[in-house]
């Protein structure tokens, strides 16, 4: 399971209120072409992609403020300070709805 750069660049929350993640997670994430080639070397054969999501609803900061998610510890202090921000005021609103997306790579050995 993986994530694809289309799903990193439209992550939501993490793109949407801390945009300097994608950068940085650009270059953690291999590309899935080169997962692909990997698998294939690896000696898996019939390589298929299957998308998988998941739908929630943000109704706090505190996983964010906490920093739970790995990219978040890449980020300056001043960008996760605004991102929290922006958070919080959408917050005030109500719940962020959301869905996480994943890409799970499967091949026959």
């Amino acid at each position: 399971m993986t994530d694809s750069e289309d799903i990193i660049r439209h992550r939501r929350p993490l793109s949407v209120y801390f945009p300097e993640t994608v950068a940085i997670e650009l270059e953690r994430y291999p590309p899935i072409a080169t997962l692909r080639a990997e698998m294939t070397t690896a000696g898996f054969g019939e390589i298929r992609e299957e998308g998988v999501a998941h739908a929630f609803a943000i109704e706090s900061i505190e996983a964010y403020r906490d920093k739970a998610f790995s990219s978040l510890h890449f980020i300056d202090d001043a960008a996760h300070a605004r991102g929290l921000a922006r958070m919080k005021a959408d917050l005030a609103a109500g719940p962020i709805d959301t869905v996480s997306h994943y890409l799970m790579l499967w091949g026959t050995a």
